[in-house]
């Protein structure tokens, strides 16, 4: 059973911009991963131009045409010669639906790029990620059925395990800019980039609510002593100040603070249920074998749990791409 502490505070101004530009980057080129034109994306891409829009960004579609699938969409064909003409054919069609469609239902001045590989859907995203110098990668959570929540939820985890850069995984509820986002923080450095990264990107956003965990596991995770040292130093209260104080936080959203106690993962899940938040924001930790059997993985149960918009930065994300460049 759970416990929550609350406390609110006044609204933010805007804060310094090299903290903004350390945390997440300029955003210029944004990846979109698109698994087939119609309905089922419609939140993906609504958000991806919301973004694009906010940071006058490009924007490329990626809709991958999977070869080891082509059993099941050419049940005919059984050998790789005859498969081929049809998979270039479906590689067509698939970039004449999704132009058409993107023209018809966008109208993002930006204009779209358009990509069409074959490929397995997750080793085809990074790959193109790191081809056109992605800042950021958009693609939906995917939870329609069983068999399609699996297939989604294997390639959007391959993704976030292999990039550098943010992923923005979409639910089907978000159709453009978030207005309530929780921050799981636990004071680390890796954490409070991921609260900088997440004002940076989500322009327009009310109100960010930064959420603490009390979990029974943290000593037993070596990247949480320097929680413990903050905690320590500082107290709850005095870390969420000393966050809060270097947040750049959009004209006119407010930051809330909360602090859960249990288990991470179930508790920012539910957290996010009673919140009614629209997206939930997490750094992406490196922990080792032993502690992902021992607590699990928790960006992975929120990827397949969380009951909104999921947002992922990676460890050293900004860094990295700034050395790219």
């Amino acid at each position: 059973m759970s416990t929550t502490e609350r406390t609110k505070s006044a609204k933010h101004t805007q804060g310094d911009a090299s903290v903004d530009s350390a945390a997440i980057g300029d955003i210029r080129r944004v990846l979109v991963a698109i698994a087939e034109p119609g309905e089922s994306a419609e939140a993906t891409i609504d958000t991806a131009v919301a973004i694009a829009t906010a940071h006058a960004a490009q924007l490329e579609a990626v809709s991958v045409v999977n070869p080891s699938l082509s059993g099941v969409l050419f049940p005919a064909m059984e050998n790789p010669i005859e498969q081929a003409p049809a998979l270039r054919a479906e590689q067509h069609r698939r970039q004449t639906a999704l132009r058409k469609h993107l023209a018809e239902h966008t109208g993002y001045a930006g204009g779209w790029s358009i990509d069409v590989p074959l490929g397995t859907p997750g080793e085809s995203i990074v790959d193109r990620a790191r081809q056109i110098g992605a800042d950021l990668i958009i693609m939906g959570l995917g939870r329609h059925g069983a068999i399609e929540r699996f297939v989604h939820d294997d390639t959007t985890l391959r993704v976030v395990r292999r990039v550098s850069v943010p992923v923005l995984a979409v639910s089907d509820t978000l159709h453009g800019m978030p207005r309530t986002v929780i921050v799981a923080t636990d004071f680390s450095r890796a954490s409070s980039d991921a609260a900088r990264a997440a004002c940076a990107l989500f322009r327009g956003c009310a109100k960010f609510i930064l959420a603490y965990v009390e979990s029974e596991f943290d000593a037993a995770i070596a990247e949480h002593d320097e929680t413990t040292r903050v905690i320590r130093r500082e107290g709850v209260a005095g870390a969420f100040q000393h966050l809060c104080e270097t947040l750049a936080v959009p004209p006119g959203a407010s930051v809330e603070t909360v602090t859960l106690r249990g288990v991470v993962s179930a508790e920012l899940i539910a957290f996010a249920q009673r919140s009614g938040a629209a997206a939930l924001a997490i750094a992406r930790q490196q922990h080792s074998m032993a502690d992902r059997v021992m607590i699990g993985s928790v960006t992975t149960a929120l990827l397949r749990r969380a009951p909104c918009s999921v947002f992922v930065r990676p460890i050293g994300s900004a860094e990295t791409r700034a050395e790219r460049r």
